[in-house]
């Protein structure tokens, strides 16, 4: 007699089988729905950042090549073969690069043996070092900041002109002690060029300095002058779209 009673147990749970079955298949689609859309949702939005951001870099771009020709410095015809008069090149290295690959050209192609450049601080009133080759030691601390009246540097900077020590040793343009630093440091002459545009103003200092007194400049004067153009473009450049650490322009 206990058969009967499974069997009629089972026929009345039968017809609510069927019903939980089509609910779960509706459950299931309208996830797999949902997923279909959140999935469209996502791919559309992946690809607009992607055109934002394309759009982004095309601005940068045109923004760039309309503004590149301020990094045209007139002489780098005449010294074709350095790359780092290249426009591009100016505009592209970051700044520490670009410093340092023009102070390597300009001591190189200079015949000096060490070489500096200094940056302008105008809410300090000094010269800050930014790049250096060949010196170590009382020279980078002593020379690592300029605010005083005593030097090459210093000089080209107030004046806006280039600054020629032939011999240190008996030299007015050094005090005493930067003299005897300057010396220590085994350098007899120094030339200190501004760096500076036909237009602009003095945003820091080229230096080359020379274990010998009365070094032959021959045209060596011309090409640092040029170089020292190119950092000053480049510089006030990068100050005018602040792109990264630009110059503290005087």
């Amino acid at each position: 007699m206990a058969a009967p009673v499974h069997l009629n147990n089972r026929l009345r749970r039968a017809p609510t089988a069927q019903p939980l079955s089509r609910m779960h298949r509706f459950a299931v689609r309208a996830e797999q729905r949902a997923a279909r859309r959140h999935s469209e949702a996502v791919n559309i939005l992946a690809s607009e950042q992607q055109r934002m951001h394309q759009h982004r870099i095309d601005a940068e771009v045109a923004d760039t090549e309309r503004t590149i020709s301020d990094l045209l410095v007139p002489e780098r015809t005449h010294y074709p073969d350095l790359e780092v008069l290249d426009p591009y090149f100016l505009a592209g290295a970051d700044r520490q690069t670009m410093l340092t690959r023009l102070l390597d050209t300009a001591v190189e192609h200079s015949h000096a043996d060490m070489g500096t450049i200094h940056l302008y601080d105008p809410e300090r009133s000094e010269l800050r070092m930014a790049a250096q080759r060949g010196f170590d030691g009382p020279f980078l601390t002593f020379f690592d900041r300029i605010e005083a009246a005593s030097g090459t540097a210093w000089a080209a900077a107030t004046g806006g002109a280039s600054v020629f020590v032939p011999d240190v040793e008996h030299s007015t343009v050094f005090d005493a002690p930067s003299r005897e630093v300057v010396l220590e440091a085994r350098v007899r002459s120094v030339r200190s060029i501004p760096l500076i545009t036909p237009t602009g103003p003095v945003v820091g200092v080229l230096s080359c300095y020379y274990e010998k007194p009365y070094p032959p400049m021959e045209d060596n004067e011309t090409l640092l002058v040029v170089l020292a153009d190119a950092a000053a473009r480049s510089l006030i450049w990068r100050e005018r779209r602040g792109s990264g650490t630009g110059p503290h322009v005087a």
